[in-house]
């Protein structure tokens, strides 16, 4: 009877437990990946992938079901040297705070998958631009916050 339940318990574990599961299927490097939940639990990724024109496009996927299955991938910016993506959802949008390595400036684009506006210089000053990080409030209020 042990026997069996401890036979019960391994498979249980190894039905319910996923480990680790390929998620982009791309065949540059991806780095820099940042997630977020919006309100409905949808689970969307941001990441750099190497496999661009410039070695560093910002992505966008997606998941509906709490990460078992993600859409394709989309492409949301190749002009820029993109690096360290932050991710923030208001309601159903989806904010993209990123750094342009190149130039040293912060861009942001938001919107929602399928539909992602034009991407939008935070601040363009002679100081270089860093690492940006995004909050979101209890009303919704979207904060940028960065280093110069």
């Amino acid at each position: 009877m042990k026997k069996a339940l401890v036979v019960l318990f391994v498979l249980a574990f190894y039905l319910c437990a996923w480990g680790d599961m390929p998620v982009l299927y791309r065949t540059g490097v991806q780095f820099d990946v940042t997630t977020a939940v919006d309100f409905r639990g949808n689970l969307y990724a941001a990441y750099v992938d190497s496999n661009s024109p410039n070695n560093s496009a910002l992505y966008l996927t997606y998941s509906t079901d709490g990460g078992r299955n993600f859409e394709p991938s989309t492409v949301l910016d190749f002009w820029h040297t993109c690096r360290r993506p932050n991710i923030a959802t208001i309601d159903t949008e989806v904010v993209i705070a990123y750094e342009d390595a190149s130039a040293n400036d912060i861009y942001m684009i938001k919107g929602s998958p399928g539909s992602f506006g034009d991407t939008t210089a935070i601040l363009n000053s002679s100081l270089p631009e860093l690492e940006p990080s995004l909050a979101v409030d209890t009303l919704n209020y979207l904060y940028v916050v960065y280093a110069m």
